[in-house]
């Protein structure tokens, strides 16, 4: 109760090894224990939010903290991930062609012995290097909380980056 399958099939998968193991080390045949694993359930239907909902947000955001709601803006027009959101750049935007550029996103790694560091990393995956376009909406946005200063980072205007778990909270 309250254990990922992940955890019981690997416990599972320990269990026979250390059986297996100790059949070999004694000299005896190893017990064959058919033990049943969980079966996987269905994945979670992804939760969308309405266009009632969205509207609401988009609204909220717009009377309110602009800059402050920066990153949920722009993950409700985009799709954007959080990562890809904490490690964009405003030279990362171009006004002009109206297109958002996707080609790093701010993780942190765990090290073995030596904790973890934030990274800014090529996405996953080849397919994540996109260039999103920016709607009118969006642009309308941007205009509003445009820096002065273009090298920095979209959710602090600074040179430093915010962690993703840090903008969750």
């Amino acid at each position: 109760e309250g254990v990922s399958i992940l955890v019981v099939k690997e416990i599972v998968l320990l269990i026979k090894l250390a059986i297996k193991r100790y059949a070999k080390i004694n000299g005896v045949t190893p017990l064959f224990i058919d033990l049943d694993l969980p079966s996987i359930k269905g994945k979670k239907k992804t939760q969308i939010i309405s266009r009632a909902d969205q509207k609401i947000i988009f609204i909220s955001i717009l009377q309110g903290d602009r800059k402050k709601y920066a990153g949920i803006m722009m993950s409700l027009l985009t799709g954007m991930r959080i990562g890809e959101i904490c490690a964009l750049k405003w030279t990362d935007i171009d006004m002009k062609k109206r297109v958002i550029i996707i080609n790093k996103t701010l993780q942190r790694i765990c090290y073995k012995g030596t904790g973890s560091k934030i990274t800014i990393t090529v996405p996953k995956t080849q397919n994540s290097n996109r260039e999103i376009p920016i709607s009118n909406s969006l642009y309308d946005f941007l205009q509003s909380i445009k820096p002065a200063n273009r090298d920095v980072y979209y959710l602090t205007s600074s040179a430093n980056p915010t962690e993703p778990r840090n903008y969750r909270k």
